[in-house]
């Protein structure tokens, strides 16, 4: 072997045996892909960022992944698996937009060096198109700017689309491919590759069906579907009453990672992000919801509750007038100098009650977000002011404190 060849895996059993949290890379050439992009590939340096940003999320209380997002980078770091389309499951909370987005990175390496492509002036020659998927008016721009933050370490070796996707037609395996590669413009490829990461899909068509995914030729998928998704949900109503609900309604049951030989299917069933009392609370709210909206069936309900963390006791607020809020956040001990904060809001508010609101938030440096756009988004501390009505997505965007605020005029 040429003495200039890296012996990449004798170097991934030795970064393995030694489990650094840090690596710092001190080479001329690190910067030509040789030893930084084998890193990316054999799932080291991915394992290492997502386990920072779990160390972030969860203030500290969470220092190791689970042993099933370990798998999955190390799975796809085989040869055999690295261009095989990925499909990612899991409750709010685990990790599947940051995973996914480190998959996608792999694969990127991979593509790199499978083509050869040592320079920045070959960005052209591969394509990243990162999407988020939604349906109806929940739409994703927290998402797609948090994946822009994500993805600046890679976009001087590729050129990088975001695109948001509405109501994706996807009754089958086939019909999504066939959809996407419209919609993306993926038909005409001169040979180069293209990667697609979507978040947030909701697939028409069971899980087991995936197996059938056959891909587009020179396009690679990392695909993560919304929390929300079941199995049940793509069923006719012959086959509803045909099979028992059991048999479908918690797709999260089947933890772990399955190859297939077209796929890779990913399960994650560990929720890092919210409190146990967030998750109670925005279970027993979903659970309790009128009965004509039918939210308990939009949801599957079983949880690895010992992973997750316990914390703050929601609050509610009642107060008089958005001037009540104001006082309380201003002079409250643990408010008036927190920094990590989101305001949900609904646009059906007045007008002018918005407007100060928004201008208070700046003026704290506080993130504002309408209700029907927290797809992607997450704070220490999330406040819920005075919506007509409570939405799962909201409460799910707290990862230590929650806030109702409510006043005299709130239905």
């Amino acid at each position: 072997m040429d003495n200039n060849q890296l012996n990449i895996k004798a170097l991934r059993i030795k970064v393995l045996e030694i489990s650094p949290s840090v690596i710092l890379i001190s080479i001329c050439f690190s910067e030509r892909l040789d030893l930084r992009f084998a890193l990316e590939m054999e799932g080291i340096f991915p394992h290492l960022r997502l386990q920072g940003d779990l160390r972030l999320t969860t203030n500290g209380k969470q220092i190791q992944l689970d042993e099933v997002q370990v798998k999955l980078l190390y799975t796809m770091a085989d040869s055999k698996n690295i261009e095989k389309p990925i499909v990612l499951h899991g409750p709010e909370g685990s990790g599947k937009t940051l995973l996914a987005l480190e998959v996608a990175k792999m694969k990127l390496s991979h593509y790199l060096k499978k083509e050869k492509l040592k320079d920045v002036d070959d960005k052209n020659s591969l394509r990243l198109i990162i999407c988020g998927s939604y349906v109806g008016e929940d739409r994703v721009p927290f998402l797609l700017k948090q994946l822009k933050v994500e993805i600046k370490d890679i976009q001087d070796f590729c050129t990088v689309e975001f695109k948001p996707v509405a109501n994706l037609p996807m009754s089958t395996p086939k019909k999504f491919a066939k959809s996407i590669e419209k919609l993306l413009d993926l038909g005409n490829q001169n040979g180069n590759q293209t990667i697609v990461l979507m978040d947030e899909l909701f697939p028409g068509f069971e899980t087991s069906q995936w197996t059938e995914f056959k891909g587009i030729d020179n396009v690679d998928f990392v695909l993560a579907l919304r929390h929300a998704f079941n199995d049940g949900l793509c069923l006719g109503r012959f086959n509803w009453f045909k099979r028992k609900q059991i048999e479908f309604q918690d797709v999260m049951d089947q933890e772990g990672v399955h190859e297939f030989k077209n796929v890779i299917f990913c399960h994650l069933r560990k929720s890092f992000r919210c409190t146990q009392e967030l998750l109670s609370l925005a279970y027993y709210m979903l659970m309790h919801a009128a009965p004509e909206e039918k939210m308990y069936k939009s949801k599957s309900f079983y949880h690895h509750f010992p992973m997750v963390t316990s914390g703050k006791i929601p609050i509610w607020l009642e107060v008089e007038s958005l001037a009540g809020f104001i006082k309380y956040a201003s002079t409250d001990l643990e408010l008036k100098d927190a920094k990590d904060v989101m305001v949900i809001y609904d646009t059906e508010n007045v007008k002018d009650v918005i407007d100060t609101l928004k201008n208070y938030c700046s003026e704290r440096k506080w993130r504002q977000c309408l209700s029907t756009s927290v797809t992607g988004s997450e704070a220490s501390t999330v406040i819920i002011y005075d919506l007509k009505s409570i939405h799962f997505e909201s409460i799910s965007r707290a990862v230590l404190q929650l806030i109702f605020v409510t006043t005299k005029t709130s239905k």
